[in-house]
């Protein structure tokens, strides 16, 4: 099972990457914030399709002990978007 967490701030886009992910300061169950790279369903090739291939991914590489950062859920509050200063990554 997947935890998640909730995005608090929008930090940038990262510098690489073909699903255009961005850094986000999220909030989780422990008392320190977890800063994630966030992929978004609108920078994927086949949005949640492919996001669904992520975690599944994600999943069996840590089953398989494989160095991996740890996969979140990520729920975007819907006032998030009109509070992020790059209108590019707002419109995502």
């Amino acid at each position: 099972m997947l935890d998640r967490i909730v995005a608090d701030e929008v930090m940038r886009r990262a510098r690489s990457g073909r699903t255009r992910p961005v850094l986000m300061l999220c909030a989780a169950d422990t008392n320190s914030p977890v800063e994630v790279f966030c992929k978004l369903s609108s920078g994927c090739d086949e949005g949640v399709t492919n996001l669904a291939r992520e975690v599944v991914a994600a999943c069996l590489a840590a089953d398989l002990g494989l160095p991996v950062p740890k996969p979140y859920l990520v729920d975007i509050p819907p006032e998030l978007p009109a509070a992020v200063a790059d209108p590019d990554i707002a419109a995502q």
